[in-house]
């Protein structure tokens, strides 16, 4: 036997000369190919594909008339039709659209369709999903084919005369009018139809207050329906018309999100309940070649097990009804038999009644249970979706700076909402507001940046989920950014609002003030808390203040003294003195005290705040002379062997802080304050 690699080597060479073939000649090979089975799959390098990627027009008439009701052959055309040109694109297409529908024509034709738009995103930066003229003409002479000339002109006319959402509209009627003719349900054709309609009365009543509302759930109705190919088109018709939406619009998007599973479903009377971490189709709208090729076969098992599920649920209520009867034998309603009544049961046959009707719905559970959980899937397949179209409008240039800030709250609310039943949607929904969160925003004001703060620590007061938690002090971070003009302080009202958190924080206010609200900001905007120093250093050495609360405060102190910090801002004289001063005190009653009592975190944090700032300001002569005053004493109390030997025990949680251990610590600051052994 040959090895393998030997026989693929030879096959993909076989390959490369039948690509060399053109028109007559490949379609000749091909026809040859075709009469000795499914050579694609033996070979496993698709021979038969790229005869047919290099077929002319006339050859494709020809195969078309072979091979048009061969579903195999078919679905090779969503791989060739690249290669062909235009008037073969349009004879194939027409071709395909002329025939009566099936699941596979109308496979192929709308993933043609999709290629011929362009789409290239970047999260939080750009997104553009586009299509050339040459392919919209091709959109328009195929809806011309299944629609006619004259009913295509009478809807131009009235679409082109909308001002605000003209390509949107245009381009989204001749896909509603492609999808009516090729869908393989009269249903699904029936919804495309009065999709058309809706489209042109939206582009009638373009005045109308309501009709960027209109649009909107026009996107959200076809986006809800479980066919993948929706989502190209939809996506092309939102992103042109984002210049033409407000933050109401889109936050009607978000709400929509934020429904029921049962509202979502459609279903206003009853309840469902999702089921926690429930799959869903995450993929974004570009996709590569092997992606597409993956969600093909997944959307295939999916179809598959759809319709197992309806042929059970269509007998599911004869079924049941069968099993209920014989259950209740002879006290069966609607018995005309007998005259039993339930009181006349005695105990025992109650109790096999029981039994039996235990056994009865126990046997129809399954089937119940599969209609629930796809209902539930469908549900957060919707939702990840709208996330996808949200997205694309906070990525988009066309949206303003102050828009995208809006729909920081609502997404935060969603996301608040989903996170019980729906935790991979509420992950998708804090991940757009961190996009917003990374994005340099300029034109933000104090007032839209103060109203984002107060509105955040509100829905702060009513969740406990860490991530949403973490998100909040994440936009706490972002207003405080955004408010700093020069980079240095913060505006007069975010930095009020901002002390009243930290004091209610100190305070312990109903509990409702994580410490990353305070403590993430400074770790992540130091410079900006240079003026808030002073009372920084206050509220850390405090002692009415709890311990745990105190180590993260001086904690984060300790990361405003930094060399690039000090480039950018000047530390006033007066907050060095007071350091020096609490600190020294602090370090005193260690050693006044009892050892044991002692808190190993807090005094690890004080040392290292100590020794940042001693390193840090080491090269100002006014600051060293200040530092050196008030701690030279008790540095050289601490630093006596008897003392070390007591501190032996938190010796390692100081060096976990600090990088190394007490003495280390102390020997550095005495070398930075220039203070004798």
């Amino acid at each position: 036997m040959f090895p393998i690699f030997q026989v693929e080597d030879f096959a993909n060479f076989i390959k490369s000369k039948l690509s060399e073939l053109r028109d007559e000649e490949a379609y000749n090979a091909l026809k040859e190919l075709q009469k000795r089975g499914n050579v694609d799959k033996a070979c496993g390098n698709g021979m038969t594909t790229t005869l047919l990627s290099n077929l002319g027009k006339k050859q494709i008439c020809a195969w078309l008339k072979e091979n048009l009701q061969n579903p195999d052959e078919v679905r090779k055309i969503v791989t060739a039709f690249s290669s062909w040109d235009e008037k073969s694109r349009i004879v194939v297409l027409s071709a395909l659209l002329a025939q009566k529908a099936t699941e596979t024509s109308q496979a192929v034709v709308t993933s043609i369709i999709d290629s011929l738009f362009y789409v290239k995103t970047r999260a939080g930066e750009f997104a553009a999903i586009q299509i050339s003229e040459k392919n919209e003409q091709v959109l328009r002479e195929l809806v011309v084919a299944v629609q006619g000339e004259e009913d295509v002109k009478r809807s131009e006319k009235t679409i082109g005369k909308a001002k605000l959402r003209r390509k949107s509209l245009q381009i989204l009627w001749y896909m509603t009018r492609l999808w009516s003719k090729i869908a393989a349900s009269p249903e699904d054709a029936a919804s495309y139809d009065a999709d058309s309609l809706e489209i042109v009365q939206i582009a009638k009543n373009e005045s109308d207050e309501s009709n960027s509302l209109v649009f909107v759930d026009l996107l959200l109705s076809i986006l809800s329906r479980e066919h993948k190919f929706h989502r190209t088109p939809v996506a092309f018709a939102f992103v042109h018309s984002i210049p033409t939406l407000n933050s109401k619009d889109l936050v009607h998007i978000v709400e929509t999100a934020m429904m029921s599973a049962a509202e979502l479903a459609g279903n206003d009377e009853e309840e469902v309940e999702d089921e926690e971490g429930m799959p869903f189709d995450e993929s974004e709208i570009p996709m590569n070649e092997e992606e597409e090729e993956s969600e093909s076969e997944e959307e295939g098992e999916e179809e598959e097990e759809e319709e197992e599920e309806e042929e059970g649920n269509a007998s599911v209520d004869q079924e049941l009804l069968d099993k209920l009867t014989a259950a209740l034998g002879d006290a069966a309603a609607g018995e005309t038999t007998s005259d039993v009544e339930m009181d006349d049961l005695d105990d025992e046959a109650m109790l096999k009644m029981d039994e039996r009707l235990a056994a009865a719905f126990k046997a129809v559970a399954p089937n119940a249970a599969k209609s629930q959980k796809r209902s539930a899937k469908n549900v957060e397949a919707l939702k990840m979706k709208i996330a996808d179209l949200l997205l694309i409008a906070i990525s988009s240039k066309e949206l303003s700076e102050q828009i995208k800030v809006k729909l920081v709250i609502p997404i935060l609310k969603w996301a608040k909402k989903d996170a019980k039943t729906h935790d991979k949607v509420a992950q998708k929904a804090l991940e757009l507001v961190n996009i917003v969160l990374k994005m340099k925003l300029a034109e933000v004001s104090e007032k839209e940046a103060l109203k984002l703060l107060k509105k955040v620590l509100e829905e702060a007061q009513s969740t406990t989920n860490l991530l949403i938690i973490d998100a909040i002090a994440r936009v706490v971070t972002f207003v405080l950014k955004v408010s700093s003009k020069d980079g240095k302080s913060v505006s007069a009202g975010v930095r009020t609002e901002f002390q009243s958190v930290f004091e209610n924080y100190l305070k312990n206010v109903e509990g409702k003030v994580p410490s990353n609200f305070v403590i993430q900001p400074i770790a992540d905007l130091p410079v900006l808390f240079v003026e808030q120093l002073g009372m920084l250093v206050d509220a850390g050495f405090d002692e009415e203040n709890r311990i745990f609360k105190r180590t993260e405060i001086l904690g984060a102190t300790s990361m405003i003294f930094s060399k690039q910090v000090l480039q950018e801002v000047t530390i006033k004289a007066a907050i060095v003195k007071k350091i020096g001063k609490l600190a020294a005190a602090y370090f005193e009653k260690v050693i006044d005290t009892d050892k044991s009592e002692l808190k190993p975190r807090l005094f690890g944090t004080v040392l290292h705040l100590v020794l940042r700032v001693s390193t840090a300001l080491q090269n100002d002569e006014k600051h060293v002379d200040s530092l050196r005053e008030s701690l030279e004493t008790v540095v050289r109390k601490m630093s006596d062997g008897d003392v070390f030997v007591q501190l032996k025990k938190i010796n390692p949680v100081c060096h976990h802080i600090i990088g190394k251990s007490i003495a280390g610590a102390f020997t550095s600051i005495k070398k930075c304050l220039e203070i004798e052994n």
